[in-house]
């Protein structure tokens, strides 16, 4: 689906991934899991990409969740961030980092490429 980057475009792929939940049939602490994520690969892309086009597209692939996000904004890989020093006290933290860092971890695994002038960042999860 095309979305507008756009904070207010956030409940549309929050209700097709609510949607695409429910078909798979998937645990609470999955769906919780990519909720999560899904709010925030798109508010950064909405926040900080610069984009004026978004997609976000769902897939089971047996029984793996796919998440596609695809924006047009400014090159960024966000799987080529070095992950925070989560032991440091917060206050001596740079800011930044610990949203990717969940992502990660809430994620099996994830892919980015720059395709045709836009960023693709893929999610896998499994389901079960």
């Amino acid at each position: 689906m095309k979305l507008a980057p756009k904070a207010e475009s956030l409940s549309q792929a929050m209700e097709a991934l609510t949607a695409f939940l429910d078909e798979a049939g998937c645990s609470p602490r999955v769906r919780m899991a990519l909720e999560t994520v899904v709010e925030e690969v798109f508010m950064n892309i909405a926040s900080y990409s610069g984009a004026s086009e978004a997609a976000f597209t769902l897939q089971n692939a047996d029984g793996e969740a796919v998440l596609r996000f695809e924006d047009n904004g400014v090159p960024f890989d966000p799987l080529a961030m070095p992950a925070p020093d989560t032991t440091l006290p917060a206050e001596q933290r740079e800011i930044g980092g610990l949203g990717i860092l969940m992502t990660r971890r809430m994620t099996d695994r994830q892919t980015y490429a720059r395709a045709d002038g836009r960023n693709v960042l893929t999610l896998y999860k499994r389901l079960a």
